[in-house]
């Protein structure tokens, strides 16, 4: 059997409230077929360089540009969120970060045929 390690997202979902969040999780994993969700504990990622705030609001500046290929904030469309970016992968403006994302839903895809 052939186990691929695919990293998604600080967040599996947006969805919002516990019972929304355990639907959208396990309709996920049900659609890619994960058998197992693994998340670091709070000793990990100390370990790794992580500090936790101890209550203190931390300021994040945002950035005003977007990195060189990506969709600008301006442009971007959450309910055409699939549609741009099957457009932009087709037509060639996908980023190198979205040609491996699209590369492993393909293997994953052609695994499950």
């Amino acid at each position: 059997q052939t186990f691929q390690v695919i990293g998604l997202s600080a967040s599996l979902t947006y969805a919002v409230g516990e019972d929304s969040v355990k639907k959208s999780i396990t309709r996920l994993c049900r659609e890619l077929r994960v058998q197992k969700l693994v998340s670091p504990s709070i000793e990990d990622l100390k370990r790794g360089g992580y500090t936790p705030p101890h209550g203190q609001n931390i300021e994040v500046e945002r950035c005003n540009e977007s990195p060189e290929g990506v969709l600008l904030r301006s442009l971007r469309k959450p309910h055409k969120v699939y549609e741009t970016f099957m457009t932009r992968f087709q037509t060639g403006q996908a980023t190198d970060c979205s040609r491996m994302v699209m590369a492993v839903i393909r293997s994953l895809e052609a695994l499950a045929k």
